[in-house]
């Protein structure tokens, strides 16, 4: 049953309360990552070992944990509006109605771009054109967000037009969990839950590996990524105690102090990624916790201001777009230009990337604009929150 009234917080956190312009700026250093690792980096002939090329490479060998960012977020902005909104009387109509205007109608248009491909191009083809359409995944699963789950077992990414979708087959499958936990359960058992949720992810990971699912199981079923939306989902129920908001405010030093070592974390994992996918994918994700947390606890302090650059902000707005459309987009413009894979080994392949990511950010500022926000605006327009017991309107509103 939900929490009773007695469990309600008076207190309201104030920072909480409306749009957060840092939430969106770390929005955009995720999408930017994934950017940067699909584009170049992915892309980047391998070099040798003991070569200038592969130091300089060193640095940006993690940029595909742009997408465990997200996850962070995600369980940080969701985790908060169903705990703010735990006792609605329409708690779950108003979550699915805005999920459902936020996410569907993009990604469906996407998908029937795909099923369409899918009838043009044929299995004699050309091998770039089948690379990005074709049936490795069934094409089915893409609809009803189980795609990640085929990924794993068949260790393949599938066509390149939906591959980068398993991660939001991952979220559609936490947002079909997670409302059920916070109405049902209390604070205490919630924490309970979500730490046990924390520390059972990199046991499952280790365990595929063990039993030779080295590499996409790990990666892309959701259980192995409890941990990155659990640490998003602990900062959002801390930020909303007063006891626990007040002590991290008072207690900067501390929280700088692990971000800093954790980072050393990071560094370590990036010169032996060995155990990325045990432990290290969790030191990861705690440490973009703890960036986040800082960067809302602390707006004026360095990641507050790194996270109110416009240029992320703006990519925040329209990560979606990006995020959907970026990995067809530039195989496809390869395709076209040169005939090829995506590579980045001379100046005319990454000219190539130059443009095919220009293009997608045209087509992801029109979408925002004249399709996303406006079903946006219509999802909270037809779906509010109702309460039978006052309760002051703190629900973020920039998921």
């Amino acid at each position: 049953m939900p929490n009773s009234h007695s469990e309600i917080e008076s207190w309201v956190n104030t920072r909480l309360k409306g749009r957060v312009p840092e939430l969106d700026g770390i929005r955009g250093l995720a999408i930017l990552m994934v950017l940067l690792w699909h584009g170049i980096f992915d892309i980047a002939p391998a070099y040798p070992p003991d070569s200038w090329m592969a130091d300089a490479y060193l640095p940006f060998r993690l940029l595909w944990t742009g997408v465990d960012l997200f996850f962070v977020l995600s369980g940080f902005l969701i985790g908060g509006i169903l705990y703010d909104a735990r006792q609605a009387t329409n708690y779950y109509r108003v979550f699915y109605t805005r999920r459902f205007f936020r996410i569907l109608p993009p990604y469906l248009v996407w998908y029937a771009l795909f099923l369409l491909g899918l009838v043009l191009i044929r299995p004699g083809s050309s091998v770039v054109l089948t690379g990005i359409f074709n049936r490795e995944i069934p094409p089915w699963s893409y609809a009803v967000f189980l795609q990640n789950v085929w990924m794993s077992v068949k260790q393949v990414f599938g066509p390149s037009w939906m591959g980068p979708t398993w991660s939001l087959a991952v979220e559609e499958q936490f947002y079909l969990i997670l409302p059920l936990v916070i109405r049902r359960l209390s604070l205490r058992r919630l924490v309970v839950l979500v730490s046990a949720c924390i520390c059972i992810a990199p046991l499952l990971r280790l365990e595929l590996v063990r039993a030779g699912n080295a590499h996409l199981g790990p990666y892309t079923l959701l259980p192995c990524r409890m941990d990155a939306f659990g640490l998003g989902v602990l900062a959002a129920l801390a930020c909303r105690q007063q006891p626990i908001w007040e002590w991290l405010r008072s207690h900067k030093l501390i929280l700088y102090s692990a971000i800093g070592l954790l980072a050393i974390k990071f560094a370590k994992i990036t010169l032996n990624p060995k155990w990325v996918f045990a432990s290290g994918m969790t030191w990861v994700a705690l440490l973009y916790a703890l960036v986040l947390l800082a960067a809302v606890l602390h707006p004026e302090g360095v990641f507050g201001k790194i996270f109110r650059q416009r240029v992320l902000i703006w990519l925040g707005g329209i990560s979606y777009g990006i995020y959907l459309i970026h990995h067809g987009i530039l195989y496809l413009a390869h395709y076209l230009i040169s005939g090829k894979m995506p590579a980045a080994s001379n100046w005319t392949e990454i000219g190539i990337t130059v443009v095919a990511i220009a293009v997608v950010l045209v087509i992801a500022v029109m979408s925002w604009r004249w399709f996303e926000s406006p079903l946006v605006r219509r999802g909270h327009q037809r779906a509010r929150y109702e309460f039978k017991i006052e309760q002051p309107a703190k629900v973020h509103s920039a998921a």
